[in-house]
């Protein structure tokens, strides 16, 4: 049977993040380049970008012909070439908007995360969204089981799981250094 026809310019149905950008370059003319350019303004450290930005602080650049893609991502494929399949490109500066293939380098999803980490820029303690507890609540869960409540007594002091009882007690989650 022959193959189905794609829809206007809309990818198969993948969810790769990069397999919309591979051929980010190929639809690109000497114009867009041009034009993509024109949006960045260098810094002594990054190259900033001064076009749109998405609600994260990331640029986004949209070609004469083809869908709008992440200016990044874009720098990264003029300076260097194609994106691999399943790398992501982060950025050395934490800067979302900087666009300097120098501070540029691909990795993966883990490795995105595990740079979040590192750097200190992932939510923790109160500040995470989905936390149960406050910082002064945890004091006090631990102050009242040194005293010898149990976690099951905590659990329904405060209206939590007793697993999470267990971990604070344990110290694996809601380090002091966090706080």
């Amino acid at each position: 049977s022959p193959p189905s026809p794609r829809r206007s310019g809309r990818s198969s149905g993948t969810t790769s993040p990069t397999s919309r950008f591979s051929n980010a370059t190929s639809m690109l003319t000497r114009d867009d380049e041009i034009r993509f350019w024109a949006y960045v303004r260098k810094t002594d450290t990054c190259w900033l970008w001064q076009g749109g930005l998405s609600s994260a602080g990331y640029g986004h650049f949209a070609p004469r012909r083809g869908f709008q893609r992440a200016a990044h991502r874009l720098a990264y494929t003029l300076a260097r070439g194609a994106i691999p399949a399943g790398q992501f490109v982060l950025h050395t500066c934490d800067t979302p908007a900087c666009v300097r293939p120098e501070h540029l380098f691909l990795g993966t999803q883990a490795d995105n995360m595990l740079d979040k980490t590192r750097k200190n820029r992932q939510a923790r303690g109160e500040h995470n969204g989905n936390a149960k507890l406050t910082w002064a609540q945890v004091r006090a869960m631990r102050a009242e089981l040194a005293a010898g409540a149990t976690p099951t007594q905590m659990a329904r002091t405060y209206r939590v799981h007793r697993d999470l009882v267990y971990k604070i007690r344990s110290g694996k989650i809601w380090l002091e250094k966090e706080n």
